[in-house]
């Protein structure tokens, strides 16, 4: 039978293993196109720590390490480098997004500031010794070049009370223009530094003693 779903097959078929029933019933719902690169998708999955994993050499990857490697330098007391576009015509896909920045930051001031003075008085004491860190700095409006790329970085504070920094700014370059872009898309993300889940899952097989420490 067709249905929205794909073919269904529905009836009765013969059924040696039970003596008390003739007939079995069965249903299979086959759902229609799956395409190659799903199907290989499933079985990698099923072979997951049995099938050696395929070494794939990422040439984006190696790029952006040998660019970071020439780029980066040691400046008063701290490394710097530039950021790792992924090519230069990106750079014109990232606009100005100022009024959403601004949009952010009134959003911010209502649904947080307005209600929790002290909150905001903590935020700001945290972008202070950001700025008398070094780390953040005020750009005059006539610096602001109209030729290289402009892009405010929109930040939020997040809180965590029981840890030593409990109010920590957050800067989201996720954050989309108007025309769906966003500096995260237009730089590379490098390689995973994740480690590979097989090798966490069968860490204590390896060897014949485990041992695991606590702190208290």
């Amino acid at each position: 039978m067709r249905s929205i779903f794909g073919y269904v097959l529905s009836g009765r078929l013969p059924d040696s293993a039970h003596t008390t029933s003739r007939y079995s019933e069965t249903q299979l719902l086959c759902i229609s196109p799956l395409s190659d690169s799903d199907l290989c998708k499933f079985w990698d999955l099923e072979t997951v720590g049995i099938k050696p994993k395929e070494v794939v050499q990422d040439n984006s990857d190696s790029k952006v390490m040998q660019e970071f490697k020439n780029n980066v330098q040691f400046k008063a007391d701290r490394y710097e480098v530039a950021l790792p576009w992924k090519n230069d015509s990106v750079k014109e896909k990232l606009i100005n997004n100022e009024s959403i920045a601004r949009r952010r930051l009134n959003g911010l001031q209502v649904k947080n500031f307005d209600k929790n003075k002290e909150l905001k008085k903590d935020y700001l004491k945290v972008l202070a010794s950001y700025e008398d860190e070094n780390i953040i700095e005020e750009v005059p409006s006539n610096e602001i070049s109209n030729v290289n790329p402009v892009y405010y970085m929109l930040l939020r504070p997040v809180i965590k009370l029981n840890s030593s920094t409990k109010i920590r700014p957050v800067f989201d370059a996720s954050a989309s223009c108007f025309n769906g872009v966003s500096l995260n898309d237009c730089l590379h993300s490098g390689p995973s530094l994740n480690p590979d889940l097989v090798e966490v899952l069968v860490r204590f097989r390896r060897w014949p003693i485990a041992i695991i420490t606590v702190k208290i």
